[in-house]
């Protein structure tokens, strides 16, 4: 009973330790927020959404700093790490609210809103530059909803952040399920055939400098055979770029 006790206090701590900064500030909520939480559905509802409005106003003109702290308090109408016993962190869960609500209705309806929320405040992310916040709120969002495309495409925006081939990769990657899931989102195909264009001009100019420091004599044989072993065969290179192997 220790062991297992132990374990969960873990997950708590870890739970804590890596939400980002916005998920924190939940704990932080105003009063009005604090006090919707044991109301009734509709004034819970009544509530978020006026927060939410706020942030969309401020996003609006360009305010995403201000948009992204009403969209946090919106979301703590629903989900909020819980001080209310001790101020250790071992003891502070996150309360995922719209999964405690027994009415379906209800239910789904604040499922819904914390989806668009959790999408709203990754897009505040991804304008402030905080790719690692905007990747955890997709990944909330896409644990709501697993067949989002706008999560999937917001998502991929996170990945691109992080400067990197990997990166443009888990984008790609992204981008091509949300296309599959949306065929006539004209917005998500041009963007994941812009970003296959930049991911095989990236690819080829960072092969083109790495043979140049080969035959320059800057890696050793040992690391040329590495490279040579990690680099994409035509199918997998294809695969990356969400080209067909054989278009017959």
């Amino acid at each position: 009973a220790a062991a297992i006790k132990g374990a969960q206090l873990a997950e708590k701590r870890l739970e804590w330790e890596r939400a980002p900064d916005f998920m924190k500030e939940t704990i932080g909520a105003p009063d009005d927020v604090r006090a919707s939480r044991s109301s009734s559905a509709q004034e819970r509802r009544a509530v978020c959404l006026a927060y939410k409005q706020k942030g969309n106003d401020f996003f609006a003109v360009s305010k995403h700093g201000t948009a992204m702290r009403e969209f946090v308090r919106a979301l703590a109408v629903y989900r909020w790490f819980d001080q209310s016993t001790e101020k250790s962190s071992e003891r502070m869960p996150l309360i995922r609210g719209e999964s405690l609500i027994s009415e379906e209705r209800d239910a789904t309806e604040a499922r819904g809103v914390v989806h668009t929320l959790l999408l709203n405040i990754a897009a505040c992310c991804v304008k402030l530059g905080d790719g690692a916040s905007a990747l955890y709120a997709c990944d909330e969002a896409l644990a709501l909803d697993p067949q989002s495309a706008k999560g999937l495409y917001r998502r991929s925006q996170a990945h691109l952040l992080e400067g990197t081939v990997s990166g443009q990769e888990r984008a790609l990657k992204d981008l091509g399920i949300a296309c599959k899931l949306k065929p006539d989102d004209m917005q998500l195909r041009t963007a994941l055939r812009n970003l296959r264009t930049e991911y095989e001009s990236t690819t080829k100019h960072e092969r083109q400098r790495l043979k140049k420091g080969f035959e320059s004599g800057l890696y050793s044989e040992s690391e040329k055979k590495e490279f040579a072993a990690r680099q994409p065969s035509a199918s997998e290179d294809a695969s990356a770029s969400g080209k067909d192997v054989d278009p017959n």
